[in-house]
């Protein structure tokens, strides 16, 4: 059995024991005689697919924020002593790009806390995703009401991450999105945090209209601002620029990469479509940060941890081949590369001025 949850879309209720009858596979353009969104096609056709115990929470999964944190707590103990002249620099080697490494996993952690794949709702989950979020200049409340708004509305005109379209009222802002000019590494960089930023700002100014309280949001950002503040004295400005910033950047970049090729080489869409909005990206062979590369997957099942969804792509791949797009992570970066930085229509990306046109799929 299924129900509806209306933050997440279809649920495999209590009751799942994997032998729901075998729904007869859509084709790849089947899905635009029926009655239902697209996603909840695609889900009826996979669910023979899922095991038992698909969709329970995962808390293991917390011991990816716990090595996130601990690899950048010992690549900052090593910068002090070598700050100090304490040990050889080159332990820097070591403990740098390990930070770098799984610098992603706050993210990745904060955004599965956030759909109810680790924690239940209570303290904990709050104590964990203060612990993901407020280290990556987040909010986490916030930012989780905004990321359910983009999966309600993903690559819809309604979504607050989407490109811009040209002759949006903050068509400027595009130029986040436009990889051929130089504002791109502001994208590599600080992507999440600029976008998020611009959305507080609207939610404060009231533009923008979240199923969150205002005042609960002002806490988190007085918090944030505190712990930023706190951790920059604890530190001192010379291990801050030595040891947190060279990997806080190297780690954003990491991280955003994945983040920039999730959806903005598809259309936009009316309606929930998942395999003709989103693309999921490999780094190595089929594996990724903590599986996150599964986006696709992801959108069709939202609350479900990304390590339970190899099922979901096989299925993916045998029933949808031609509508499920996948690319290796560098891959999809490329493509980006290749495209002007605006919508003109919902298949056709421009520059500002609409000379430069690219169909897209």
């Amino acid at each position: 059995m299924y129900v509806i949850d209306h933050a997440n879309g279809e649920l495999p209720s209590g009751g799942t024991d994997g032998k729901t009858a075998r729904s007869k596979a859509p084709d790849a353009t089947a899905h635009g005689s029926s009655q239902m969104p697209p996603d909840a096609v695609v889900r009826r056709a996979l669910r023979d697919r899922l095991p038992s115990d698909f969709g329970h929470r995962r808390p293991l999964r917390l011991v990816w924020l716990a090595l996130a944190i601990a690899t950048v707590m010992l690549h900052l103990a090593v910068t002090q002593a070598i700050l100090a002249e304490e040990t050889s620099p080159w332990w820097m080697v070591l403990t740098l790009p390990l930070a770098v490494f799984t610098w992603p996993c706050f993210f990745f952690s904060l955004h599965e806390l956030g759909h109810g794949a680790v924690l239940p709702p209570g303290r904990m989950r709050r104590i964990a995703s203060g612990l993901a979020a407020f280290p990556i200049l987040l909010q986490p409340t916030l930012w989780t009401a905004v990321h359910n708004h983009h999966h309600r509305f993903a690559n819809h005109e309604a979504d607050l991450d989407r490109r811009r379209i040209v002759g949006d009222i903050d068509e400027a802002a595009g130029m986040l999105h436009d990889f051929t000019n130089p504002f791109v590494i502001l994208t590599l960089i600080a992507a999440v945090q600029l976008v998020f930023l611009s959305q507080l700002g609207a939610f404060l100014s009231g533009q923008v209209s979240l199923p969150v309280q205002r005042r609960q949001v002002m806490i988190e950002l007085l918090i944030g601002v505190l712990c930023t503040i706190g951790a920059s004295w604890l530190m001192g400005w010379k291990l801050l620029l030595c040891g947190w910033l060279p990997c806080a950047m190297a780690g954003f970049s990491l991280q955003n990469i994945y983040l920039i090729t999730n959806h903005m080489a598809r259309p936009l869409t009316t309606e929930a479509d998942s395999l003709g909005t989103t693309v999921s990206v490999r780094l190595f062979g089929g594996w990724s940060h903590m599986d996150f590369g599964r986006h696709v997957e992801h959108h069709l099942f939202p609350h479900v941890s990304h390590d339970q969804l190899a099922a979901v792509t096989e299925g993916l791949r045998e029933r949808y081949p031609t509508r499920f797009h996948e690319r290796t992570l560098l891959g999809a970066v490329r493509r980006l590369f290749e495209l002007p930085g605006y919508y003109l229509t919902s298949n056709v990306l421009a520059d500002r001025s609409g000379t430069w046109r690219v169909t897209i799929d």
